[in-house]
Parts: structure tokens; C-alpha cells; sequence
């Protein structure tokens, strides 16, 4: 199982490439931030038969099995055109990012992400948090590929994310209820 092959039909963004790099020659899965890694797995049998090829999932989002994934809204195939969503390992699934770059940026944060079943809401888990240890390095990173972390606070992202949400809430709902209600 290579990376690469989470990514059917599609180029995989530079950004993530090159992540996938630093990822590796620091040998740091899940320790840049919290909980997030790119994903060797490939669940695409699973999402390709449920959403139909709507859902490309690329990272882990917390360590119990959240996943990160670009939602397919149009007929592109350059990946950083598409929101990020967020799919529970206990079910729940809600837009989290507008596009790559911004949850790279966020992820700064570093915190857990987790989501509710039934209300399909996002927080953030910070309980007991210890500082990634490589996060310095990850914003280094960050840096020298021209992306600008966040100085926002959890807060400041949970009303972003919120907006968002509002923004693609018709056409989410819609998608949602096509594929993900039926699971």
C-alpha cells in the first residue's frame, strides 16, 4: 500500500506530497499535531462504494480513527479545490475547512479533532495536551512551503468552521443525505 494510492483519479496536491516527505524523514505519524497523519491505509473500497467517489479520505484526525477527507463538489481534479471533511470513527461527518491549506494552517493548533454522532459537531479535544513534538518543525515546514500558520485561537476556528458550514449547508445537507445518511 503506497500513499499515492488513496488518490483514484485525482493528482495528488503538491502540499500533500511534500508533507508526506517531511512526514516520513522525520519519521513523526501523529506528532506534528495532534493526532493528524496522512493515512498509508486505503479505505477507498469503503468510500468509493458509499459516496460514490465523493469522498477522498487522506489523513487520520484523531487516534481512534477520524478521518480526514476532500469532498468532491465538481468535476476538477486538482484536489485543493475542494472543502475538507471530517468523518467520525463513530459515525458524524461535517465540512471542517474550506481547502487543504487552511486545515494545514490550523492544524498549528494542535489539537484532536473529534465529532458527535447525532449532531455532527466538531471540538476539539485539548484535555490533557502535551505540545507535539514536532510541531516547531511542522510550522518550519509550513514555512518553507509558503503556508502561513494560524495565530487564531480555538475559539476564533470553531466560529470559522461554523461559517463555513453555513455556507455549503444546502449542498452538504443534500450530499450528506444522498450518501452518508444511508450507511
Amino acid at each position: 500500500m503506497k500513499f499515492e494510492d488513496n488518490f483514484i483519479n485525482y493528482e495528488i496536491p503538491k502540499i500533500l506530497i511534500d508533507l508526506f516527505t517531511f512526514q516520513n524523514e522525520n519519521n513523526c505519524f501523529r506528532m506534528y499535531s495532534n493526532g493528524f497523519g496522512l493515512r498509508f491505509e486505503n479505505n477507498n473500497n469503503f468510500f468509493s462504494e458509499k459516496f460514490n467517489k465523493t469522498f477522498i479520505p487522506f489523513a487520520t484526525a484523531n487516534n481512534t480513527g477520524s478521518t480526514y477527507g476532500f469532498w468532491i463538489t465538481n468535476n476538477s481534479k486538482n484536489l485543493v479545490d475542494f472543502p475538507i471533511v471530517l468523518f467520525g470513527d463513530e459515525g458524524g461527518i461535517n465540512l471542517i475547512s474550506e481547502n487543504i491549506f487552511k486545515l494545514l494552517a490550523n492544524l498549528t493548533l494542535d489539537f484532536e479533532t473529534t465529532i458527535e454522532y447525532y449532531s455532527n459537531t466538531i471540538s476539539f479535544y485539548n484535555e490533557d495536551y502535551e505540545k507535539s513534538e514536532y510541531l516547531d518543525k511542522y510550522k518550519n515546514w509550513l514555512n518553507q512551503n509558503n503556508v502561513e500558520f494560524t495565530n487564531k485561537s480555538i475559539e476564533e476556528l470553531d466560529r470559522e468552521i461554523k461559517l463555513l458550514q453555513n455556507k455549503h449547508k444546502l449542498e452538504f445537507e443534500i450530499w450528506k443525505t444522498k450518501y452518508y445518511d444511508n450507511i
